[in-house]
């Protein structure tokens, strides 16, 4: 995230031109050509370092379940890199299409804004580097969300950031790698241990464990499935120990058995009574 920041920023320092100007752009682009190969060089970069961080992710979950489909990781890999490539390869067509305008090596105008627009749009490099950024785009979209989900059935993303990064991932699709960026920060704390209560079980275990739904979670303190005579001294602190019964045949054991033979009489005697 840090190198595409990076990018951002030192693209930002080209100037542009009048925005109502196709002509005023394209001398802006050929003048701060230098700063803008530079920031698309960064940019690819911070790009294709993705690819590592999602891999590393999609072996982790493969490793703990034998659903996970291998030659998915071709998704995971590619997407990235066909960004880092189109990126690059777009600024590099850009200035060289500014440069030939700049140089009068073009039939346009510098008045007709239609004929530099087609200059644009027709040249081939742009339409190479066009196709890269969308196959770009669903690649890593697709292998985002295919390698969250299963890194959240295996346990090792939590319900949040499993969900979330299928999110992230469809969004890429459609607005590019720019919520990624920050989602993928977000995975390397997760790997540094460095998310509140530290990472999730799976990792340490080395298995899938599979999370529980929050209506399922036991809050903490005694089990309730537990015996309450395994809690009697937590649950009844000052009770004491239980009486000890009269041994059979006592004198004891005799007053005992009386005692409750009058109680089971004393019923009968009053309906004889009534």
């Amino acid at each position: 995230m840090i190198l595409f920041v990076a990018g951002i920023v030192i693209g930002s320092g080209v100037e542009s031109g009048d925005p109502d100007s196709e002509a005023s752009q394209l001398e802006a682009l050929d003048a701060g050509f230098d700063t803008l190969l530079l920031s698309a060089i960064v940019t690819a970069l911070a790009l294709g370092l993705m690819a590592p961080v999602l891999v590393y992710l999609f072996k982790a979950a493969q490793a703990r379940s034998e659903r996970v489909r291998a030659a998915m990781v071709g998704l995971v890999v590619a997407g990235p890199l066909f960004f880092a490539v189109g990126w690059l390869i777009r600024a590099i067509a850009l200035g060289s299409i500014a440069g030939d305008f700049v140089a009068d090596g073009s039939d346009c105008a510098i008045d007709d804004d239609d004929c530099i627009e087609s200059l644009i749009t027709d040249d081939g490099m742009v339409g190479v580097a066009r196709g890269l950024l969308i196959a770009g785009g669903i690649g890593l979209g697709a292998g985002l969300v295919y390698t969250c989900l299963w890194a959240m059935r295996t346990g090792l993303l939590t319900r949040f950031l499993g969900t979330l990064g299928m999110a992230v991932g469809a969004a890429t699709i459609i607005f590019g790698p720019y919520f990624t960026t920050v989602y993928i920060l977000g995975l390397g704390f997760v790997y540094m241990g460095w998310m509140p209560g530290g990472r999730p079980e799976a990792w340490e275990k080395g298995e899938a464990v599979t999370p529980l739904p929050p209506s399922r979670q036991r809050p903490p303190g005694p089990d309730p499935d537990e015996p309450v005579e395994g809690r009697a001294d937590e649950i009844f602190p000052d009770a004491g120990p239980e009486p000890d019964s009269p041994e059979p045949g006592s004198i004891a054991d005799e007053v005992d058995r009386a005692s409750r033979r009058e109680d089971a009489e004393a019923p009968q005697k009053r309906k004889r009574r009534d």
